[in-house]
C-alpha cells in the first residue's frame, strides 16, 4: 500500500528519506512501546500482585489458623483430659452453663421455619462454642503447668514480626503514594 504511493513520487532522495524516517519510525515504536510495555505491565502487575497476594494470604492464613487450632486444640483437649485433673462432672457443669449464657446472649432473632430446629441449631453452636471455651482453657491452664516458656525466643520472633509489618507498610505506602500521584495527574489534566 505504501509502495503505490512512492510509486509516485519521482524525486529519489525524497523517497529514500521517506524510507528512512518509516524505518526508523517502526524501530523506534517498537522499542519504545516494548520498553514502556515492559515497564507499565511490570508495575501494574507487581501492585495489583501484591494487594491480591496480601489479602488472600490474609483471608487463607487466618481462615486455616482459626479452624485448624481450634481442631487441634479440642483433640489435645479431649485427649489428655484425665492429665488435667478436673473431675468429668465440673467439666460438664461448666459447659453446660457457659453453653447456656452463650444461647443466651446470641442475638441471632428467629426469622422463619421451624422454631424447634431453629432452637436445635442454636443449642448446638453454643454447645460446640462453649466446648471450645472450655478445652482451651484447659489446654493453656496444662501448658502453663508443663512447660517452660522461652520467653527470648518469642521476643525475637515478635521483632521478625514487627520488622516485617513495617516493611510491609512501607512497600504499601509507597504503592499507595505513587497510585494516588498518578490519579492526581489525571484529575489535574
Amino acid at each position: 500500500m505504501i509502495s503505490r504511493y512512492l510509486d509516485k513520487i519521482k524525486d529519489n532522495e525524497l523517497k529514500e528519506n521517506i524510507t528512512a524516517g518509516l524505518a526508523a519510525g517502526l524501530v523506534t515504536g517498537i522499542a519504545f512501546g516494548l520498553a514502556i510495555g515492559l515497564a507499565a505491565g511490570l508495575a501494574a502487575g507487581l501492585a495489583v500482585g501484591l494487594a491480591f497476594g496480601l489479602v488472600a494470604g490474609l483471608a487463607v492464613g487466618l481462615v486455616t489458623g482459626l479452624v485448624s487450632g481450634l481442631v487441634s486444640g479440642l483433640v489435645f483437649g479431649l485427649t489428655h483430659f484425665s492429665q488435667l485433673s478436673i473431675s468429668f462432672w465440673i467439666f460438664a457443669i461448666i459447659v453446660i452453663i457457659l453453653m447456656e449464657f452463650i444461647f443466651l446472649f446470641n442475638r441471632k432473632g428467629y426469622k422463619k421455619g421451624s422454631k424447634f430446629l431453629f432452637t436445635v441449631k442454636r443449642k448446638v453452636e453454643a454447645l460446640i462454642e462453649s466446648l471450645l471455651i472450655v478445652v482451651n482453657v484447659l489446654n493453656v491452664r496444662y501448658l502453663i503447668k508443663n512447660y517452660t516458656i522461652p520467653y527470648s525466643t518469642i521476643l525475637k520472633w515478635v521483632g521478625y514480626i514487627g520488622a516485617g509489618i513495617i516493611a510491609l507498610a512501607f512497600v504499601a505506602g509507597g504503592i499507595l503514594y505513587v497510585w494516588i500521584k498518578m490519579n492526581e495527574t489525571r484529575i489535574k489534566r
